[in-house]
């Protein structure tokens, strides 16, 4: 995890990757 980036957006990153694999 990169100190510049915001939780909300690696939370975003995690769901959107999710919800792929899921599919």
């Amino acid at each position: 995890v990169t100190a510049g980036a915001s939780p909300i957006g690696i939370r975003r990153g995690i769901e959107q990757a999710t919800r792929s694999a899921v599919e």
